[in-house]
């Protein structure tokens, strides 16, 4: 087994250790919901396309702000598709959601990996918080003393 160190810190580190671990923190939670925003946004394209090759016909399309369009489907199997760089290929449903599936499962790993080191910055932060409350009741002792 290793060795055991001690570290000493004075109580502005322990501070600044606490502002950086809180500021990673909603760094992270930041990232999560970005994530689960593209999740939802996948999850929603492809619920749609499951809606549209069901379907030949008429569709609502939304254009923002509770706005919609009323539209009417000529091929109701092909989407287009925007490729790296902006470039829109005309493809078959089935191939599009397959590509989304790719990335929602990529997103998916993500989001757990960044779950992961989330948990571990709150048990960090909580720890300083911690030891910094027993610091100061210590320091408060001291001076009444």
């Amino acid at each position: 087994m290793g060795e055991r160190k001690e570290i000493r810190l004075t109580q502005e580190q322990m501070l600044q250790a606490f502002a950086a671990e809180n500021s990673r923190l909603e760094d992270l939670n930041l990232r999560i919901n970005n994530l689960a925003l593209a999740l939802n946004e996948l999850n929603s394209s492809i619920a749609a396309m499951d809606a549209i090759a069901k379907e030949k016909g008429k569709i609502l399309v939304p254009l923002g702000a509770g706005v919609l369009l009323n539209a009417h489907t000529e091929d109701n199997e092909s989407v287009l598709f925007s490729m790296a760089g902006g470039v829109l290929k005309l493809k078959k449903i089935e191939n599009v959601k397959k590509e989304l599936e790719k990335r929602k499962e990529s997103i998916e790993r993500a989001l757990e990996s960044v779950r992961r080191d989330q948990q571990q910055i709150a048990i960090n932060v909580n720890a300083l918080g911690t030891v910094l409350r027993e610091g100061s009741r210590i320091a408060q002792q001291r001076k009444i003393r």
